[in-house]
């Protein structure tokens, strides 16, 4: 019995420290989307994400974040897919959003790039790589 209630209380606590909120997901986006070979689009959710292009479909995956950087004009997320599904190509991925200097949107200031593995991310492979504007 003692056993049993140290696993509830193991599995209780676990549950709330992995837990993905909002301070672990700190940006969730509806409706953006990209053309031509990005053509598709990104919704981001508290638990899941998805995104689609020409040749991608990386559909309601759990996620978690990596990396978070929000400044007054900017932002910078890394995100970490949790699964994979075959038609998803990618493992990683980073959103950046960049304001222009003069602060009057030119269409084009939000960008995503997928990565294959985390090896490509971190040496920031070409050949392991989609970029692709958002609007």
């Amino acid at each position: 019995m003692k056993g049993l209630v140290l696993c509830l209380l193991f599995m209780f606590y676990s549950a709330i420290l992995f837990a993905e909120g909002p301070e672990r997901s700190p940006f969730t986006g509806d409706g953006m989307e990209g053309s031509g070979l990005c053509g598709g689009g990104l919704r981001i959710k508290t638990k899941t994400l998805t995104w689609t292009t020409a040749h991608s479909e990386c559909k309601n995956l759990p996620y978690k974040t990596i990396e978070y950087k929000k400044g007054p004009n900017s932002l910078h997320a890394v995100y970490e897919l949790e699964s994979h599904n075959r038609r998803c190509l990618f493992r990683i991925l980073v959103l950046e959003y960049l304001a222009p200097p003069d602060g009057k949107p030119a269409g084009f200031e939000w960008n995503i790039t997928g990565y294959g593995s985390w090896k490509g991310y971190k040496i920031d492979d070409m050949r392991d790589q989609l970029s692709c504007n958002l609007y």
